[in-house]
Formats: C-alpha cells, sequence, structure tokens
C-alpha cells in the first residue's frame, strides 16, 4: 500500500492491515510526527520514519512521538532493508507463529463515526482488514 497524503494513509489504515509503516515527516497535507502519534494511539504497527529531516532535534522527535527507528535521505537501500527487516521481526516473532493468527492489528475497532485515525468519515461497519506485507506514507 501506499500514500502519498495523511488523509490517505488514514484512510487506508481504517481498511487494511499492515505489518510495517514507512513515514516521512514532511508530507503534503500535515506533520508526519504527528500522524505517528495519531497511529501509535490506535495500532501495534512499528512505524520507520524515512525522512530528509536529519538533526538531532528532528531525530528525538520522532522517536519518542512513537517511531520504532529513523532512517534519513539520502540513505542505503541495504540498510533500510535491514531495518525494515529488524523490525518486522520485532513485531512479529518467528518463534510464536500463534502471535500472528491471534495479534489485532487495530487496538479497539471503532464504532462508527468515532474520533481517532479512521474519524467520522467512515460510516458502517468497516470490512475484516486484510494483512498487508508493509505500508509506506
Amino acid at each position: 500500500l501506499q500514500a502519498e497524503t495523511a488523509h490517505k494513509c488514514r484512510e487506508l489504515l481504517c481498511f487494511h492491515a499492515v505489518d510495517l509503516i514507512v513515514l516521512d515527516i514532511l508530507l503534503p497535507d500535515g506533520d508526519g510526527v504527528a500522524l505517528c502519534r495519531e497511529i501509535k494511539q490506535e495500532y501495534d504497527a512499528p512505524i520507520l520514519f524515512l525522512t530528509a529531516m536529519g538533526e538531532n532535534e528532528d531525530i528525538v522527535k520522532g522517536l519518542t512521538a512513537g517511531g520504532d527507528d529513523y532512517l534519513t535521505k539520502p540513505y542505503d537501500l541495504e540498510v533500510f532493508m535491514a531495518r525494515v527487516e529488524a523490525r518486522l521481526r520485532a513485531a512479529w516473532p518467528a518463534a510464536d507463529e500463534s502471535a500472528e493468527r491471534t495479534r489485532v492489528h487495530r487496538r479497539d475497532r471503532p464504532e462508527p463515526d468515532t474520533e481517532g485515525v479512521c474519524g467520522a468519515a467512515v460510516s458502517g461497519a468497516a470490512p475484516e482488514p486484510q494483512r498487508q506485507r508493509a505500508g509506506a506514507v
């Protein structure tokens, strides 16, 4: 899945389960750090920031907002893939096969028209999420 905006990310998360979110801080319609906080309130998926914002202050903000890892651009593809794999291993331990089957992507399914990442734009019952290998914003 891919979303170019915070709005699209919220929309996709309402209907799809993801194992990992790759998130930029600089989004055309919002702040990635604020979006990270929002996502972490409702979802268990790890967030890896991939951004041009490389000052220590930016890194600390991203990690304290709930980001699980932080990589600055330009980046090495091998390093990026290694970090993605490490985050996936941490979130989905292979030793406990039942964890993947029983893990709930969304912490609490909201009732229709509630606030949060899905917000009031979602009406009626959301379809069951479909697991995707990774998500990117």
